[in-house]
């Protein structure tokens, strides 16, 4: 069913109304008409189960059958720090980051990035990146759509990634180099005996997921030892070495292993 994002402004009296672009896409693009049935979610993860009762290029009119919350949502906000890569490889990482439960992503310059954000081409990048977010939370049934912003240097990133309830760096460095990564199943695992004992309570989601990815040719020994000191964990994502846009969705898939499909 065609599923379409509106703002809670939107929904009165047992109805919903959706304009601009959207209105257009449904009437001229998907053809739909009087008596089709819509799916809308308003940014707050509520969902409502509509059937279109008026239609023109302009606006779209739809009665309200049912309402209920977003069934689609992870237990836990993860956010992506991202360097920014080369190409369209930061398009493919929204896409799927999207599509496999990310709540936000962070873009940001590392040493390595070959790519480099200039002022005049930051916006049009944004607007693409978060065109590419909504298109996705459409695609895939989500209950939000998920923001898409750049944080600046890595100084900026390291900062902004502060406050995270379990925050790591995933690094291809292995288990006893200068900087030893620790596997990621054992990372959470840790976080949450830790939480036992320090809570005592079964074994805890964490709420507040923060990650960072390297560029192409990875982050640098001192941008590690940088991250180290800044308390994030060192996380090692198994023997192979992953694309930059693949190290992400892989992170994601792990966590909803672990927290959505695992039991």
């Amino acid at each position: 069913m065609p599923r379409f994002f509106i703002d809670s402004t939107a929904v009165n009296d047992g109805h919903a109304v959706i304009t601009g672009s959207d209105a257009r896409h449904i009437s001229l693009a998907l053809r739909m008409r009087v008596g089709d049935d819509i799916t809308l979610c308003d940014f707050s993860r509520n969902e409502y189960a509509c059937v279109i009762d008026s239609i023109t290029p302009s606006e779209v009119r739809a009665k309200i059958l049912s309402s209920a919350a977003n069934s689609t949502e992870p237990p836990y906000s993860a956010r992506l720090f991202q360097a920014l890569p080369k190409g369209d490889r930061a398009d493919t990482i929204v896409q799927k980051s999207v599509e496999c439960g990310i709540s936000e992503i962070v873009f940001f310059e590392s040493e390595r990035c070959v790519a480099k954000l200039k002022n005049e081409n930051a916006e049009k990048k944004l607007f693409r990146f978060r065109s590419i977010a909504l298109e996705a939370a459409k695609q895939c049934g989500r209950g939000i759509i998920p923001e898409v912003s750049f944080a600046g240097g890595y100084s900026e990133a390291i900062e902004a990634i502060q406050g995270g309830e379990l925050r790591f760096v995933c690094y291809e460095g292995d288990e006893k180099g200068d900087f030893p990564t620790v596997k990621l199943g054992k990372l959470l695992s840790d976080f949450e005996k830790k939480e036992i004992h320090t809570e005592g309570h079964n074994a805890p989601i964490p709420h507040d997921i923060r990650f960072m990815i390297g560029p192409e040719g990875g982050f640098s020994t001192d941008e590690i030892r940088r991250a180290s000191e800044a308390g994030l964990l060192i996380a090692g994502l198994g023997q192979r070495i992953l694309r930059c846009e693949t190290a992400a969705p892989f992170v994601l898939s792990c966590l909803s292993m672990r927290y959505e499909l695992g039991g």
